[in-house]
């Protein structure tokens, strides 16, 4: 662990930022549901009576744990806006450091859980970040394809532009998640469970780390050659269970938090998948007994809550055309375009041509751009670890926000994305990685053939 001290470190720093530029706006409390959820809370002045029925809005909800946190926030500061925003950003830092656990234990590997910490902290402080990053992207993927052009290098120049494609919108962020999360109270209920979540998943992958037997797999040129100075980690059976008992524990304050948890029995699959990825034995047992947890809040939820659906429920949940693109947007994020110019086609494909080549050919661009990251990073430049962490950070991200995609989305505060970016910082800085190496070794002169040696070679020794 002492190898990890400096990580830790840059995650405090990474919290810095996001405290400095907590909410203080005098109008944070006058949002409706803000004001009724506290003068309800007000008027019961019994905190713990939240857990057994519906939370303060009564909109057939049930968020004990979120519950907690305005009830005290209104014990200690009440009807204060500095206080409630600082609060909020106090949850933000809370689920860095909780994302830099869950990278440290599922990858093990410090530039990554660093990379994809440092990407998740800037998306929720700074609301342009996602625009410089993603300009940083394209800038180092314009660097590797002019130099592939330069050093005549051309696959390795049109595999830099493709990837970067894929990539800028990635490191960007697909998704803006500042507002959500910082700017508007009621937007900590999904801080609240992200926290609990990501501590969740970070505490089964580091039992999965220290108990799954690992497979016999054939390295790759990129996989760190094991030697007699490398270090295995290893705990006190009696120590390692307390993991899954502080897993387990997450999780269900997490499903008392927000609705959205209820993916994470699914990303307990995930870990064990990824796990297996990186030739390891996971113990799928404890991935499946998750889901028992779920049944469990589900049945409390039937019980304590009002029968059918709120009025609220009633207008907010949606079930069109609307999901699936935003299914397809999260999995794909030129899906709407490319969706708009297959739509527009029946007036000809030539029309289509000749008055939106821009669209037509960015779409075009885009759609090959993911499938050659993958392939680029599957075969080539990047190893079997990082591959598995590609695919991991993606299929995580999009099971992550799946259950949003059926409510309408909030137009100035989405918070629906932020537990589902988490695991996509991990995609976009792998990505990262791969599109580093692409460039370097694009725009990096070919190897020379060595000139023939003659045999026997002019000076050598006469051979029998």
């Amino acid at each position: 662990m002492k190898g990890w001290r400096i990580g830790w470190a840059w995650v405090a720093l990474l919290c810095i930022p996001i405290l400095l530029t907590a909410a203080n706006n005098p109008g944070l409390l006058q949002d409706t549901d803000t004001r009724v959820l506290i003068e309800r809370m007000t008027e019961r002045n019994d905190p713990l009576s939240w857990w057994a029925g519906d939370w303060p809005l009564l909109n057939h909800f049930y968020r004990p744990m979120v519950t907690m946190v305005f009830e005290l926030d209104q014990m200690i500061h009440p009807w204060s806006p500095a206080g409630y925003g600082f609060t909020n950003a106090l949850l933000c830092a809370g689920c860095v450091v909780a994302l830099f656990w869950m990278l440290r234990e599922l990858t093990d590997e410090m530039p990554v859980a660093i990379g994809g910490t440092t990407l998740f902290a800037l998306w929720t402080a700074f609301p342009l970040a996602g625009e410089t990053l993603s300009s940083l992207a394209l800038i180092l993927a314009a660097a590797g394809l002019l130099g592939g052009l330069i050093r005549r290098n051309w696959g390795l120049a049109a595999l830099a532009l493709l990837v970067g494609l894929a990539i800028a919108p990635e490191v960007g962020g697909i998704e803006r998640v500042r507002g959500g999360v910082m700017d508007w109270i009621p937007g900590r209920t999904a801080t609240t469970m992200s926290l609990f979540g990501f501590m969740a998943i970070a505490a089964y992958a580091r039992y999965e780390r220290l108990t799954a037997a690992r497979r016999p797999v054939e390295p790759s040129p990129f996989d760190v050659p094991a030697t007699r100075s490398t270090v295995v980690e290893s705990s006190p059976k009696r120590v390692v269970g307390l993991w899954m008992v502080a897993s387990y524990a997450c999780t269900a304050l997490a499903l008392a938090s927000y609705e959205q948890a209820v993916m994470l029995p699914a990303l307990y699959i995930g870990v064990a998948v990824t796990f297996w990825l990186l030739g390891r034995k996971p113990h799928w047992g404890w991935a499946i007994g998750s889901w028992l947890l779920l049944l469990a809040y589900l049945g409390i939820r039937r019980a304590v809550l009002p029968a059918g659906t709120s009025e609220y429920q009633d207008q907010q949940f949606r079930n069109s055309l609307d999901v699936f693109m935003t299914l397809a947007d999260y999995a794909f994020p030129a899906a709407r375009t490319i969706y708009a110019l297959a739509h527009q086609l029946d007036l000809g494909f030539f029309n289509v041509l000749m008055t939106q080549q821009k669209q037509l050919w960015a779409a075009l661009a885009y759609a090959v751009a993911y499938p050659a990251l993958a392939l680029s990073a599957r075969f080539r430049w990047l190893s079997r670890q990082e591959f598995a962490w590609l695919l991991s950070g993606f299929a995580m991200s999009f099971f992550a926000f799946m259950p949003m995609a059926w409510l309408k989305p909030f137009q100035a505060y989405n918070h629906y994305h932020y537990f589902s970016m988490g695991f996509r910082s991990l995609f976009a800085v792998v990505g990262i990685i791969a599109l580093v190496r692409i460039a370097v070794i694009a725009a990096s002169p070919r190897g020379r053939q060595a000139p023939q040696r003659l045999a026997p070679a002019p000076g050598s020794l006469p051979r029998p």
